[in-house]
């Protein structure tokens, strides 16, 4: 969100336009956008010099819209279950407040990480990686399996591609294999199917 001008500045787009000058005119001189003369200029024309401050008081969000004690009972749930998530203490306040509209569990999340009960998720160390630089320096295979076609049949696949230019160097299609759970990998003729 832009920041508010400040009110010296709505004072004087006043006065230029009291002058006469347009609201492009306006914007030039002061070097702002021509929506924000027409903004200001509409506030002074409706509401008078009470119209030209900020209304900061306005800005933000007023407060939580949930109930004190929903709030108090889904910190205090994350205090005895530790290794309770968002969504699951939500569905522990739905029991608990059945005529209550729930927060969200972004909104849980971000209430338990205010209070500190909200652990920190643990992040791998960069790991510095030189990628090739000349083509055909680095190959990379990628193998797919137990890939389902459209006809309902399985098949594998397995790929080349250089990793500075990224073409795709080759392509392998297996045999179409079996998808059925506890077939060992044959293939519908019963012969093992493999890579």
């Amino acid at each position: 969100m832009p920041q508010a001008l400040p009110l010296p500045l709505r004072e004087q787009i006043v006065q230029l336009r009291q002058q006469g000058r347009t609201h492009a005119q306006v914007a030039a001189a002061l070097q702002i956008k021509p929506r924000s003369v027409r903004q200001i200029w509409a506030r002074y024309r409706h509401r008078g010099a009470a119209g030209l401050p900020p209304d900061y008081p306005r800005c933000g969000h007023p407060g939580s819209r949930f109930p004190a004690a929903l709030r108090a009972a889904a910190l205090a749930l994350k205090r005895q279950h530790r290794r309770w998530g968002a969504g699951f203490i939500r569905v522990q306040l739905a029991d608990q407040f059945p005529q209550e509209p729930l927060p969200g569990v972004r909104t849980l999340q971000t209430w338990l990480s205010q209070a500190g009960l909200q652990p920190v998720r643990a992040q791998r160390p960069p790991v510095p990686r030189d990628r090739a630089q000349a083509v055909h320096e680095v190959w990379e295979m990628d193998a797919k399996e137990r890939m389902r076609l459209l006809d309902g049949s399985g098949t594998s696949t397995l790929t080349v591609t250089d990793e500075a230019s990224g073409a795709l160097l080759a392509t392998e299609v297996f045999p179409p294999v079996s998808l059925d759970p506890g077939r060992g990998g044959q293939s519908p003729g019963g012969a093992a199917g493999g890579v």
